[in-house]
């Protein structure tokens, strides 16, 4: 499945940028106007600001349609260089109703 896929690359940008996902959450939401699943993908990490725009950097140079949705940052602990990172991510795919037979439910456009 391709959501797996965009799952993956995700973790692996935030590993590459020094970041360590943890409270992985995901949701979906139907654009039934559009014929388009939103499917998001919602996590914390621990790290620097480098580290973190270098996460950002990162899914903007993705071949993949990759949306950074929302950012929370919290100061770390004792004053220290580290911060508290709530980020939030989506991507798009065809609706599974819009899909030929035998299709893959969940393509992305």
């Amino acid at each position: 499945m391709r959501l797996t896929r965009i799952l993956a690359e995700v973790r692996e940008l935030a590993t590459r940028s020094g970041l360590e996902p943890t409270n992985v959450n995901y949701g979906k939401e139907e654009l039934e106007d559009h014929g388009l699943l939103r499917r998001s993908i919602e996590f914390s990490v621990e790290g620097t600001y480098l580290e973190f725009r270098r996460f950002v950097n990162l899914l903007e140079l993705s071949d993949s349609f990759l949306v950074l949705e929302r950012v929370g940052l919290r100061g770390g602990e004792e004053g220290g260089p580290e911060l508290r990172i709530a980020l939030g991510v989506s991507t798009l795919f065809t609706s599974p109703e819009g899909e030929p037979d035998g299709a893959e439910a969940g393509g992305s456009t």
